[in-house]
């Protein structure tokens, strides 16, 4: 499929990139690769793409590049050493620079996943036009996953950099869509080898060498950078003794990668997916509030009207609400600040324009990683949520029950016990080593009096409403590392402040499934007065029991092993002597019990 000729610009006339008035606000525009792998003079040409409809068979074959504008340290050493510089006119005449070399490297790699066109905001966005850019950032979720290849280039896009190299893309607001939409997500970096290479033990994850450059699929070199496993490499079959490569082109950030690992193993789940996509949104920025909102629109299938105007907290509340038939947004952390407005949406944690997210609480700057989950979700929510008029809170459909009071159960092993207990040999050094004590609740349930062993963040409310029973991602690689934190139903605690408001103050994991047969209605976030009713909805299954918990397989080392939870009764009754009782027994199965700116510009538009 050919679009049509625009705009020209070669290397040789060192002209400024800008627009004139032959194109089609909104329109799909790409770039020629043969032009750009022109050996004597490199060449952008622009072509437009009018009468495109976004899901037809009938469209052009093209790369599209995720990147940071501001670029790593190394990039701007290899762009300044290569001195061929490339002006991009932006809004207020101003102008940013890229490289000619970046963009070449783009080419050849697109050139060698079989694509004629490659796709950058840079060029293929009218910088200078609010009407263009307004228009383009509702087709950005199209634009990637409509992509033949998405080609991260993480240090930006004037070069390809190692990935031993620091960089900055996984922080970006923009990037965690450009990146999970296409199933063929690669990586462009620097390659300092002849031949291609294997990281040995994982799927997809081999270097192709192009030269002086290679590609490796972005789920492969992630995987690499977080897994448990020790990594080798190999070339033909045959391990290279000695080499080791610290992937540091991915930032430190562990939560975050794992995160976006969650959503490119997802393999089209949308509970997973959706879980990884909330979270990863408390953990990346970009230059305006309002992105953290408009970047994932797509992931979501949100429609929300892109108008910087709107404050980002009202932005929030609305994906909220029309994300409400799965409110993965409970569910994103423990112990973080709530939003006053809905008492169930986390606040949003302090916004410093291309900084890194923290909360301030008690004068300490907290970064917000250190409150998202990062290995279990929930996947069926027993939570029904609807927002109120003019998003002044959410009204609440569940099991809510009484709680009567709470003590101190009885103290079980520590985390470093039990780990040196079942996976001898590991490195536990920094495993807690303080004995887990469960917090015993006393509830009041319309069948009786309820006695269960939580872990509770934050502080016990007067009542518990239950969300849903929590699952570990079904990868075998986090099972390790998330051994301990599944822990049967995920419930929130609330009680009414002196005003009459009723307060979301904590969050608990239950030791066991406990089943409240008569659903309650609440009324939370800025309705003071609302009291809780009986349930009215139409739909409800009769329960006898909460949904059974999920299985899966285990990897071989956990065969033979219990997964345990400090304080709960053995299944044949009595408890155990170390006071874990059994969650699994079959040795088969596992019960479970539990950057880029934005990509318009540094200016947008206001």
């Amino acid at each position: 499929m050919a679009g049509i000729p625009i705009l020209e610009l070669k290397e040789t006339s060192r002209r400024r990139w800008q627009y004139s008035t032959n194109h089609t606000d909104g329109a799909l525009r790409l770039l020629r690769v043969d032009n750009l792998l022109d050996k004597h003079d490199p060449t952008v040409v622009l072509c437009e793409f009018r009468d495109l409809q976004w899901g037809s068979s009938r469209k052009p074959m093209y790369t599209a590049i995720s990147h940071i504008w501001e670029q790593s340290p190394e990039v701007q050493r290899i762009t300044k050493r290569v001195n061929r510089p490339l002006e991009i006119e932006t809004e207020g005449n101003k102008a940013h620079t890229i490289s000619w070399h970046g963009l070449v490297q783009a080419a050849r790699a697109s050139k060698h996943l079989q694509c004629e066109y490659l796709w950058l905001d840079f060029v293929c966005l009218h910088q200078t036009s609010k009407t263009d850019k307004k228009l383009q950032i509702k087709n950005m979720g199209n634009i990637y996953q409509n992509a033949t290849a998405v080609l991260v280039m993480p240090g930006g896009v004037s070069a390809a950099q190692r990935a031993e190299k620091s960089a900055g893309w996984i922080n970006r607001a923009w990037t965690l869509q450009e990146s999970t939409l296409c199933p063929n997500t690669y990586v462009l970096l620097d390659w300092p080898r002849k031949n291609s290479m294997t990281i040995g033990g994982i799927k997809n994850a081999k270097f192709e060498s192009l030269g002086n450059i290679a590609v490796i699929r972005l789920l492969g070199l992630l995987e690499a950078r977080v897994s448990t496993e020790d990594i080798y490499y190999e070339v033909d079959g045959e391990e290279i003794e000695g080499l080791e490569m610290e992937i540091k082109c991915f930032g430190q950030d562990t939560k975050a990668m794992m995160a976006l690992w969650a959503m490119l193993e997802a393999n089209g789940d949308p509970y997973i997916l959706k879980s990884a996509a909330w979270r990863s949104m408390w953990m990346r920025t970009s230059t305006k509030p309002q992105d953290l909102v408009f970047s994932v629109l797509h992931i979501f299938d949100a429609d929300i009207e892109v108008n910087y105007n709107c404050s980002v907290d009202d932005l929030l509340l609305e994906l909220a609400a029309k994300t409400a038939n799965f409110p993965a947004w409970l569910y994103i952390g423990y112990d973080m600040p709530i939003n006053p407005r809905s008492q169930l949406l986390p606040a949003l944690p302090t916004f410093v324009p291309n900084s890194a997210l923290v909360y301030k609480i008690d004068r300490n700057h907290i970064p917000v990683s250190s409150f998202v989950i990062s290995f279990d979700y929930i996947s069926e929510f027993d939570i029904k949520v609807t927002s109120l008029p003019d998003l002044t809170g959410h009204s609440i459909c569940g099991q809510i029950l009484e709680v009567r009071g709470w003590e101190e159960g009885k103290p079980g092993q520590s985390d470093k016990e039990f780990f040196d207990t079942h996976f001898p040999g590991d490195d536990m050094s920094d495993v807690d080593d303080e004995p887990t004590i469960p917090t015993v609740l006393d509830l009041a349930s319309s069948t009786g009096e309820v006695k269960v062993n939580s872990h509770i963040s934050g502080s016990v409310g007067t009542h518990m409403v239950i969300l849903g029973d929590t699952s570990p991602y079904r990868f075998l690689e986090f099972q390790e590392m998330a051994v301990l934190s599944f822990g049967g139903p995920s419930v929130l605690f609330f009680r009414q402040t002196v005003n009459g408001i009723w307060e979301n103050c904590g969050s608990a994991r239950l030791a066991k499934n406990i089943t409240e047969t008569e659903r309650k209605h609440l009324d939370v976030g800025m309705c003071p007065g609302a009291q809780l009713t009986p349930c009215t909805c139409s739909g409800h299954p009769e329960r006898s029991e909460l949904k059974p918990l999920a299985s899966y397989d285990r990897p071989d080392r956990y065969k033979g092993y219990g997964y345990l939870i400090p304080g709960v009764d053995d299944d044949d009754g009595g408890d155990s002597p170390d006071g874990y009782g059994d969650v699994w027994r079959d040795e088969d199965e596992f019960r479970d019990s539990e950057g880029d700116e934005d990509p318009i510009s540094d200016n947008d538009f206001d």
